[in-house]
């Protein structure tokens, strides 16, 4: 496979979906290469991957995976930085989890061999003393990493995303049974990515955006009035005059 050199439009919110969709099967699918998961060889092809996604189109998502621009005024002094905004957005939605009255707590050591200036390594960390309810940290390690997202990656920003996919998605299996569902980690997971597939197919939210270009609207155009105008819907891409017109045009079945 290669890289086609053209360049690629922006990624939309459906494609981020979907591409974090196929990280998360392959969790449950581990194979060698990145490339074999669209290989069309007897032994490895799985039509999933090759109808979500392109395969240069995911490894142009993944090489390009940013959380934080280089230009974005930030506290270079944070070593995390670049990460700040997952972490950030993560933790405040873990605050709205009230914990039972025993808890166990540990830090986190994620593998990562790549270059990295806070990289520590702790050969017997395994071997530290643990107290009564430490069990349950070991246990939500294993069920962490049974599917894991993360791959060989000389980044260590997505290393650390991937790890924090997994544990948020851990989070939410962990509080599924409060929504009187049941299903396993493994249904959990795979009914995930259904539901993130079937969310990226919906498309975009009919919302009026910004257009490149200067299309004529849609409606004023059906009564012979031409008007050319900087806004379109987001979904529809079709030209509308945001007073009256984008409601008209989406209230119409005249305009389907």
């Amino acid at each position: 496979f290669k890289m086609d050199p053209s360049p690629w439009p922006d990624v939309t919110d459906s494609e981020i979906f979907l591409f974090l969709g196929i990280i998360i099967q392959m969790g449950h699918d581990i194979r060698d290469r990145l490339k074999d998961y669209w290989s069309t060889v007897e032994q490895f092809a799985t039509p999933f991957y090759s109808n979500t996604m392109k395969h240069d189109h995911f490894l142009h998502i993944l090489r390009f995976l940013h959380f934080a621009g280089n230009n974005t005024e930030t506290d270079r002094n944070d070593r995390l930085w670049k990460v700040r905004t997952i972490f950030n957005t993560l933790n405040d939605a873990y605050e709205k989890y009230n914990p039972s009255l025993h808890l166990a707590i540990d830090e986190i050591i994620v593998k990562f061999k790549g270059r990295v200036v806070f990289r520590q390594y702790i050969p017997k960390k395994h071997k530290r003393v643990q107290h009564t309810h430490m069990g349950y940290v070991h246990k939500a390690d294993r069920m962490a990493n049974s599917y894991s997202t993360s791959r060989r990656t000389w980044k260590w920003t997505n290393k650390l995303f991937f790890h924090l996919l997994d544990l948020t998605i851990l989070n939410s299996f962990i509080l599924l049974p409060s929504c009187g569902a049941k299903l396993s980690h493994r249904e959990f997971r795979l009914a995930l990515v259904r539901k993130m597939l079937e969310h990226a197919a919906r498309g975009p939210p009919h919302w009026p955006t910004s257009s490149n270009k200067r299309p004529s609207c849609r409606v004023c155009s059906s009564h012979g009035k031409w008007s050319y105008i900087w806004t379109k819907c987001m979904k529809c891409d079709v030209g509308l005059c945001i007073s009256g017109c984008f409601q008209q045009y989406h209230m119409k079945a005249t305009f389907s």
